[in-house]
Protein backbone atom coordinates (compact mmCIF):
# COMPACT_ATOMS: atom_id res chain seq x y z
CA UNK A 1 0.00 0.00 0.00
CA UNK A 2 1.35 3.41 -0.96
CA UNK A 3 2.10 5.52 2.09
CA UNK A 4 0.01 8.67 2.48
CA UNK A 5 1.91 11.91 1.99
CA UNK A 6 1.03 14.58 4.58
CA UNK A 7 0.24 18.06 3.29
CA UNK A 8 1.13 19.91 6.50
CA UNK A 9 4.76 20.69 7.37
CA UNK A 10 5.90 21.54 10.90
CA UNK A 11 9.27 23.23 11.32
CA UNK A 12 10.82 23.21 14.80
CA UNK A 13 13.19 26.06 15.64
CA UNK A 14 13.42 29.74 14.67
CA UNK A 15 17.12 30.06 13.98
CA UNK A 16 18.22 31.02 10.45
CA UNK A 17 17.96 27.39 9.25
CA UNK A 18 14.43 26.91 10.58
CA UNK A 19 13.28 30.28 9.28
CA UNK A 20 14.71 29.63 5.82
CA UNK A 21 13.18 26.14 5.74
CA UNK A 22 9.75 27.53 6.68
CA UNK A 23 10.04 30.35 4.15
CA UNK A 24 10.88 27.98 1.28
CA UNK A 25 8.62 25.04 2.18
CA UNK A 26 5.61 27.33 2.65
CA UNK A 27 5.65 28.00 -1.11
CA UNK A 28 4.23 24.54 -1.68
CA UNK A 29 2.87 23.26 1.66
CA UNK A 30 0.83 24.49 4.59
CA UNK A 31 3.57 25.32 7.10
CA UNK A 32 3.68 25.86 10.85
CA UNK A 33 6.82 27.01 12.63
CA UNK A 34 7.02 26.10 16.31
CA UNK A 35 9.66 27.63 18.53
CA UNK A 36 10.41 28.17 22.19
CA UNK A 37 11.72 31.66 21.46
CA UNK A 38 11.72 34.12 18.57
CA UNK A 39 14.85 36.07 17.56
CA UNK A 40 15.34 39.29 19.47
CA UNK A 41 17.52 42.35 18.91
CA UNK A 42 18.91 41.86 22.42
CA UNK A 43 20.16 38.32 21.74
CA UNK A 44 23.84 37.72 22.57
CA UNK A 45 26.01 39.15 19.77
CA UNK A 46 27.54 36.59 17.42
CA UNK A 47 29.44 37.19 14.20
CA UNK A 48 29.43 34.77 11.27
CA UNK A 49 31.54 34.72 8.11
CA UNK A 50 29.33 34.04 5.10
CA UNK A 51 30.34 33.54 1.44
CA UNK A 52 29.14 35.80 -1.35
CA UNK A 53 26.71 33.18 -2.80
CA UNK A 54 24.77 33.20 0.48
CA UNK A 55 24.28 36.97 0.24
CA UNK A 56 22.98 36.52 -3.30
CA UNK A 57 20.55 33.88 -2.05
CA UNK A 58 19.34 36.11 0.78
CA UNK A 59 18.76 38.92 -1.73
CA UNK A 60 16.44 36.60 -3.65
CA UNK A 61 14.35 36.40 -0.47
CA UNK A 62 14.31 40.18 -0.11
CA UNK A 63 17.15 40.47 2.41
CA UNK A 64 19.79 42.80 1.03
CA UNK A 65 23.37 43.14 2.34
CA UNK A 66 23.01 46.66 3.73
CA UNK A 67 19.87 45.61 5.58
CA UNK A 68 21.95 43.19 7.66
CA UNK A 69 24.92 45.50 8.17
CA UNK A 70 27.29 44.11 5.53
CA UNK A 71 30.03 46.65 4.86
CA UNK A 72 32.01 44.69 2.28
CA UNK A 73 33.93 41.49 1.73
CA UNK A 74 37.04 40.30 3.53
CA UNK A 75 39.78 38.09 2.09
CA UNK A 76 42.65 38.68 4.51
CA UNK A 77 43.26 36.07 7.21
CA UNK A 78 45.90 36.08 9.94
CA UNK A 79 46.77 32.60 11.11
CA UNK A 80 49.24 30.92 13.47
CA UNK A 81 48.49 27.23 13.14
CA UNK A 82 51.39 25.12 11.92
CA UNK A 83 53.94 27.40 13.58
CA UNK A 84 53.99 30.05 16.29
CA UNK A 85 54.63 32.93 13.90
CA UNK A 86 51.53 34.60 12.48
CA UNK A 87 51.23 34.54 8.70
CA UNK A 88 48.88 36.48 6.47
CA UNK A 89 47.05 34.83 3.61
CA UNK A 90 44.15 35.50 1.27
CA UNK A 91 41.12 33.23 1.37
CA UNK A 92 37.74 33.16 -0.34
CA UNK A 93 35.89 36.46 -0.01
CA UNK A 94 33.45 36.44 2.90
CA UNK A 95 31.14 38.97 4.52
CA UNK A 96 30.87 39.26 8.30
CA UNK A 97 27.32 39.45 9.64
CA UNK A 98 25.84 39.88 13.10
CA UNK A 99 23.62 36.86 13.70
CA UNK A 100 20.87 38.67 15.67
CA UNK A 101 20.44 41.11 12.77
CA UNK A 102 20.28 38.31 10.21
CA UNK A 103 17.88 36.27 12.36
CA UNK A 104 15.51 39.24 12.70
CA UNK A 105 15.65 39.93 8.96
CA UNK A 106 14.70 36.30 8.23
CA UNK A 107 11.91 36.43 10.81
CA UNK A 108 10.55 39.59 9.17
CA UNK A 109 10.65 37.85 5.78
CA UNK A 110 8.73 34.87 7.16
CA UNK A 111 6.15 37.14 8.79
CA UNK A 112 5.78 39.30 5.66
CA UNK A 113 5.20 36.33 3.34
CA UNK A 114 1.97 35.53 5.22
CA UNK A 115 2.25 31.81 4.51
CA UNK A 116 3.71 30.55 7.79
CA UNK A 117 1.78 30.03 11.01
CA UNK A 118 4.19 30.91 13.85
CA UNK A 119 3.60 29.33 17.25
CA UNK A 120 5.70 30.25 20.29
CA UNK A 121 5.30 27.48 22.83
CA UNK A 122 7.70 26.30 25.54
CA UNK A 123 5.43 23.45 26.66
CA UNK A 124 7.03 20.01 26.32
CA UNK A 125 3.58 18.52 25.71
CA UNK A 126 3.30 20.56 22.52
CA UNK A 127 6.60 19.15 21.29
CA UNK A 128 5.59 15.60 22.20
CA UNK A 129 2.32 16.01 20.30
CA UNK A 130 4.20 17.15 17.18
CA UNK A 131 6.64 14.25 17.39
CA UNK A 132 3.77 11.79 17.75
CA UNK A 133 1.95 13.33 14.77
CA UNK A 134 5.13 12.87 12.72
CA UNK A 135 5.37 9.22 13.75
CA UNK A 136 1.78 8.72 12.54
CA UNK A 137 2.74 10.41 9.27
CA UNK A 138 0.13 13.12 9.86
CA UNK A 139 2.72 15.88 9.30
CA UNK A 140 6.13 16.36 7.74
CA UNK A 141 8.52 17.22 10.55
CA UNK A 142 11.58 19.39 9.93
CA UNK A 143 13.80 19.65 13.00
CA UNK A 144 15.95 22.80 13.00
CA UNK A 145 16.50 22.95 16.77
CA UNK A 146 20.29 23.05 16.50
CA UNK A 147 22.46 20.89 18.71
CA UNK A 148 19.44 20.06 20.88
CA UNK A 149 18.17 17.94 17.97
CA UNK A 150 14.89 17.24 19.77
CA UNK A 151 13.72 14.64 17.22
CA UNK A 152 16.97 12.65 17.15
CA UNK A 153 17.21 9.08 18.38
CA UNK A 154 20.92 9.44 19.10
CA UNK A 155 23.68 12.04 19.04
CA UNK A 156 27.30 11.32 18.18
CA UNK A 157 30.12 13.56 19.35
CA UNK A 158 33.31 13.50 21.43
CA UNK A 159 32.92 12.06 24.92
CA UNK A 160 34.33 15.33 26.22
CA UNK A 161 33.06 18.06 23.88
CA UNK A 162 35.00 21.23 23.28
CA UNK A 163 33.40 24.50 24.37
CA UNK A 164 33.79 27.98 22.88
CA UNK A 165 33.74 30.87 25.33
CA UNK A 166 33.27 34.25 23.68
CA UNK A 167 33.90 37.88 24.56
CA UNK A 168 32.44 40.89 22.75
CA UNK A 169 33.72 44.39 21.98
CA UNK A 170 31.80 47.16 20.21
CA UNK A 171 33.40 47.75 16.83
CA UNK A 172 33.80 51.47 17.61
CA UNK A 173 36.25 50.54 20.38
CA UNK A 174 38.35 48.54 17.94
CA UNK A 175 39.03 50.35 14.64
CA UNK A 176 41.40 47.57 13.55
CA UNK A 177 40.45 45.63 10.43
CA UNK A 178 37.84 42.96 11.33
CA UNK A 179 39.60 40.20 9.41
CA UNK A 180 39.54 36.61 10.64
CA UNK A 181 42.36 35.82 13.06
CA UNK A 182 42.99 32.36 14.45
CA UNK A 183 45.77 30.72 16.45
CA UNK A 184 46.33 27.21 17.77
CA UNK A 185 46.76 26.73 21.51
CA UNK A 186 47.99 23.68 23.46
CA UNK A 187 44.46 23.20 24.80
CA UNK A 188 42.40 24.39 21.81
CA UNK A 189 42.42 27.53 19.71
CA UNK A 190 41.52 31.23 19.80
CA UNK A 191 39.79 33.19 17.05
CA UNK A 192 38.60 36.70 16.35
CA UNK A 193 36.09 38.04 13.84
CA UNK A 194 34.55 41.49 13.39
CA UNK A 195 31.39 42.85 11.79
CA UNK A 196 30.26 46.44 11.29
CA UNK A 197 28.97 46.45 14.90
CA UNK A 198 30.95 43.98 16.99
CA UNK A 199 34.24 42.15 17.35
CA UNK A 200 33.99 38.63 18.75
CA UNK A 201 36.89 36.95 20.51
CA UNK A 202 36.41 33.22 21.07
CA UNK A 203 38.51 30.69 22.97
CA UNK A 204 37.68 27.04 22.25
CA UNK A 205 38.89 23.99 24.12
CA UNK A 206 38.40 22.29 27.47
CA UNK A 207 39.19 22.78 31.15
CA UNK A 208 41.82 25.43 31.93
CA UNK A 209 42.05 26.50 28.28
CA UNK A 210 38.67 28.23 28.60
CA UNK A 211 38.01 28.61 32.33
CA UNK A 212 39.08 31.26 34.78
CA UNK A 213 38.91 35.03 34.88
CA UNK A 214 39.63 37.09 31.75
CA UNK A 215 42.98 38.34 33.07
CA UNK A 216 44.24 34.77 33.43
CA UNK A 217 43.03 33.88 29.93
CA UNK A 218 44.71 36.98 28.51
CA UNK A 219 47.97 36.09 30.21
CA UNK A 220 47.66 32.55 28.90
CA UNK A 221 47.32 33.81 25.31
CA UNK A 222 50.50 35.87 25.62
CA UNK A 223 52.38 32.95 27.18
CA UNK A 224 51.37 30.78 24.20
CA UNK A 225 52.58 33.39 21.71
CA UNK A 226 49.05 34.31 20.62
CA UNK A 227 48.91 37.78 22.14
CA UNK A 228 48.91 39.32 18.66
CA UNK A 229 45.29 38.22 18.26
CA UNK A 230 44.31 40.83 20.89
CA UNK A 231 45.92 43.79 19.11
CA UNK A 232 43.64 46.82 19.05
CA UNK A 233 41.13 45.29 21.49
CA UNK A 234 40.48 46.60 25.00
CA UNK A 235 41.87 44.36 27.74
CA UNK A 236 39.95 41.11 28.10
CA UNK A 237 38.67 42.21 31.53
CA UNK A 238 36.94 45.11 29.76
CA UNK A 239 35.26 42.94 27.13
CA UNK A 240 31.59 42.00 27.42
CA UNK A 241 31.05 38.33 28.32
CA UNK A 242 29.43 36.52 25.42
CA UNK A 243 28.05 33.02 25.11
CA UNK A 244 29.48 29.63 26.00
CA UNK A 245 28.53 26.88 23.58
CA UNK A 246 29.72 23.49 22.35
CA UNK A 247 32.31 23.94 19.61
CA UNK A 248 33.24 20.39 18.58
CA UNK A 249 31.55 18.38 15.86
CA UNK A 250 28.27 16.53 16.53
CA UNK A 251 25.78 14.70 14.34
CA UNK A 252 22.58 12.75 14.85
CA UNK A 253 20.87 9.56 13.73
CA UNK A 254 17.60 7.68 13.87
CA UNK A 255 14.62 9.48 15.40
CA UNK A 256 11.61 10.89 13.57
CA UNK A 257 11.28 13.45 10.78
CA UNK A 258 14.11 15.20 8.98
CA UNK A 259 16.84 17.16 10.74
CA UNK A 260 18.60 20.09 9.09
CA UNK A 261 21.49 22.39 9.94
CA UNK A 262 23.11 21.81 13.33
CA UNK A 263 20.32 19.37 14.24
CA UNK A 264 21.75 17.05 11.57
CA UNK A 265 25.44 18.02 11.53
CA UNK A 266 26.81 20.61 13.94
CA UNK A 267 30.16 21.52 12.44
CA UNK A 268 33.27 22.25 14.43
CA UNK A 269 33.75 25.97 15.08
CA UNK A 270 36.97 25.71 13.05
CA UNK A 271 34.74 25.62 9.98
CA UNK A 272 33.63 29.03 8.77
CA UNK A 273 30.83 27.55 6.68
CA UNK A 274 28.39 26.43 9.37
CA UNK A 275 25.70 29.04 8.72
CA UNK A 276 25.91 28.80 4.93
CA UNK A 277 25.88 25.00 5.05
CA UNK A 278 22.85 25.01 7.35
CA UNK A 279 20.82 27.30 5.11
CA UNK A 280 21.79 25.21 2.09
CA UNK A 281 20.61 22.15 4.02
CA UNK A 282 17.24 23.86 4.59
CA UNK A 283 16.78 24.47 0.86
CA UNK A 284 17.70 20.89 0.00
CA UNK A 285 15.24 19.68 2.63
CA UNK A 286 12.50 21.85 1.11
CA UNK A 287 13.17 20.24 -2.26
CA UNK A 288 12.89 16.77 -0.73
CA UNK A 289 9.51 17.69 0.77
CA UNK A 290 8.25 18.81 -2.62
CA UNK A 291 9.25 15.52 -4.21
CA UNK A 292 8.61 12.24 -2.39
CA UNK A 293 11.43 10.47 -4.21
CA UNK A 294 14.06 12.95 -3.01
CA UNK A 295 14.06 11.97 0.67
CA UNK A 296 16.66 9.25 0.11
CA UNK A 297 18.88 11.65 -1.83
CA UNK A 298 18.72 14.15 1.03
CA UNK A 299 19.94 11.44 3.40
CA UNK A 300 22.81 10.60 1.04
CA UNK A 301 23.72 14.27 0.74
CA UNK A 302 23.84 14.74 4.50
CA UNK A 303 26.07 11.68 4.88
CA UNK A 304 28.38 13.10 2.22
CA UNK A 305 28.51 16.45 4.00
CA UNK A 306 29.42 14.75 7.26
CA UNK A 307 32.19 12.70 5.64
CA UNK A 308 33.62 15.77 3.91
CA UNK A 309 33.62 17.77 7.14
CA UNK A 310 35.26 15.01 9.19
CA UNK A 311 37.97 14.56 6.56
CA UNK A 312 38.59 18.30 6.61
CA UNK A 313 38.90 18.24 10.39
CA UNK A 314 41.43 15.41 10.08
CA UNK A 315 43.53 17.58 7.81
CA UNK A 316 43.34 20.63 10.09
CA UNK A 317 44.17 18.70 13.27
CA UNK A 318 47.07 16.90 11.56
CA UNK A 319 48.58 20.27 10.60
CA UNK A 320 48.21 21.80 14.08
CA UNK A 321 51.55 22.40 15.84
CA UNK A 322 50.04 21.08 19.08
CA UNK A 323 48.64 17.86 17.58
CA UNK A 324 50.64 15.74 20.04
CA UNK A 325 48.96 17.36 23.04
CA UNK A 326 46.43 15.06 24.70
CA UNK A 327 43.36 17.20 24.00
CA UNK A 328 44.23 17.35 20.31
CA UNK A 329 45.17 13.69 19.98
CA UNK A 330 41.92 12.61 21.67
CA UNK A 331 39.91 14.72 19.25
CA UNK A 332 41.90 13.41 16.29
CA UNK A 333 41.19 9.84 17.43
CA UNK A 334 37.45 10.51 17.60
CA UNK A 335 37.36 12.09 14.14
CA UNK A 336 39.45 9.32 12.53
CA UNK A 337 37.25 6.65 14.11
CA UNK A 338 34.16 8.06 12.44
CA UNK A 339 35.46 9.02 8.99
CA UNK A 340 33.82 6.85 6.37
CA UNK A 341 36.71 5.08 4.57
CA UNK A 342 34.66 4.78 1.40
CA UNK A 343 35.31 7.41 -1.25
CA UNK A 344 32.37 9.72 -1.85
CA UNK A 345 31.34 8.94 -5.41
CA UNK A 346 28.53 11.42 -5.99
CA UNK A 347 27.46 14.91 -5.16
CA UNK A 348 23.82 15.60 -4.42
CA UNK A 349 22.78 19.10 -5.45
CA UNK A 350 19.74 21.15 -6.35
CA UNK A 351 18.90 21.45 -10.02
CA UNK A 352 15.66 22.98 -11.27
CA UNK A 353 14.18 22.57 -7.81
CA UNK A 354 15.02 18.88 -7.50
CA UNK A 355 17.74 16.94 -5.72
CA UNK A 356 19.94 15.19 -8.25
CA UNK A 357 23.27 13.33 -8.35
CA UNK A 358 26.12 15.20 -9.96
CA UNK A 359 29.63 14.30 -11.05
CA UNK A 360 32.32 12.86 -8.83
CA UNK A 361 33.92 15.40 -6.51
CA UNK A 362 36.94 15.24 -4.16
CA UNK A 363 35.24 15.26 -0.77
CA UNK A 364 38.50 15.94 1.03
CA UNK A 365 38.47 19.41 -0.52
CA UNK A 366 34.82 20.18 0.17
CA UNK A 367 33.86 22.52 3.00
CA UNK A 368 37.43 22.67 4.23
CA UNK A 369 37.50 24.59 7.52
CA UNK A 370 39.90 27.35 8.44
CA UNK A 371 42.80 27.36 8.41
Amino acid sequence: MKRRRPSHVVVLGAGPVGLMAALEISKSHHTTLITRKLPNADDTPRVEAVPAPLLALLAEFGIHPRQIGIEGFHELRRIAWEQEAMVESLGPAAAHVDRPILDLALLNAVTACGRVNIVVNRDRQCLNAVLEAARRNDVWLIDATGRASVSAGRRIGPARPWVARTFVAPRRSCPECPELRIAALPGGFVYRLGSSRHVILGIAGRSKAITGDPLRLERQLFECGAGWILEGLPGMAELIPGSCSVASVQWTGEGVGCRVGDAALARDTLSSQGLAAGISDALHCAASVRSQGDAALLSVRQAEQRTAHLRSLEHVIASCRFKEERIWSEYAGFVSEHVDPETVESKIALKTGRLMKHDVFPSSQANRPVP
